[in-house]
């Protein structure tokens, strides 16, 4: 019997590489999570694909309500650069900014596109179902 390879398609049908060229230098940055930082590696690298970058709002808000991307492809976790307020009015005009780790090494250039504020509560609602602290 002959051994065949078998690779499925990556979700969405497209597999997303999001490596940057970008000179990093003279960008302004921001620190973020390592929670975060683990979120952005998993963009780059693909394993959240079809996701290209983090959700905008209109993705945000469908995958919220219907699990699903605004295009219609499954979709369950909203995937955003959760920060506060001060960091968001600073980076809403930025254009690229680097997103650095908690020990400051630059993990990537984030093409800010849109700001928006979201409801925590009735995010974790529509996600889990349930706000009950002893949901798992």
């Amino acid at each position: 019997m002959s051994e065949g390879t078998a690779v499925s398609k990556p979700h969405g049908g497209n597999l997303v590489n999001r490596f940057s060229n970008i000179d990093p230098s003279d960008l302004s940055s921001i620190s973020i999570s390592v929670d975060l930082a683990n979120d952005v590696e998993n963009i780059a690298d693909g394993i959240f694909s079809p996701l290209e970058g983090f959700l905008s709002q209109q993705d945000f808000e469908n995958v919220v309500e219907k699990g699903r991307l605004s295009n219609d492809i499954p979709w369950t976790i909203p995937i955003v650069l959760d920060v506060d307020e001060s960091t968001a009015s600073k980076i809403k005009d930025s254009g690229n900014v680097l997103l650095k780790n908690p020990d400051g090494l630059g993990v990537a250039v984030l093409n800010v596109e849109e700001v928006f504020t979201f409801d925590k509560e009735k995010t974790v609602k529509g996600v889990y179902g349930t706000t009950d602290n002893s949901h798992p």
